[in-house]
Formats: structure tokens, sequence, C-alpha cells
């Protein structure tokens, strides 16, 4: 894994940029409720800014 975080074409960029999102969840649901709701946001919000996600991951999945 090391090595995969230092080959020269997965360069980390020198300036990161962090974005942050909150998700306000009401407390009267269930766990699973919780979660599902939460899940369902957040992928909204990854969908509408692709952004937000970072760049596809290029390494050797089953490597």
């Amino acid at each position: 894994m090391t090595d995969q975080l230092t080959r020269e074409e997965h360069a980390v960029p020198t300036t990161l940029t962090t974005t942050k999102i909150a998700i306000v969840v009401r407390t009267d649901l269930q766990t699973w409720q919780k979660l599902n709701v939460t899940a369902f946001l957040a992928s909204g919000v990854a969908a509408s800014s692709p952004d937000s996600i970072g760049r596809d991951y290029l390494g050797d999945f089953w490597g």
C-alpha cells in the first residue's frame, strides 16, 4: 500500500482543500433510518458536486 502512495502518477497535490458538509437528522428515527437518510443525502451531495469526492482511484483493484 505504501508503494501506491509513493508512485509518481499518484502524487499527492501540494494544496488540499477541505470540504465539509453537515447532515441534520431527526432524533425520533430508528438507527437504521438515520443511517439510510444520511447515506441518501450524502450521495446526493456527491452527485451534485463531483469535485467533493475527489479523483477516481487509478490503482490496481486486486493488487
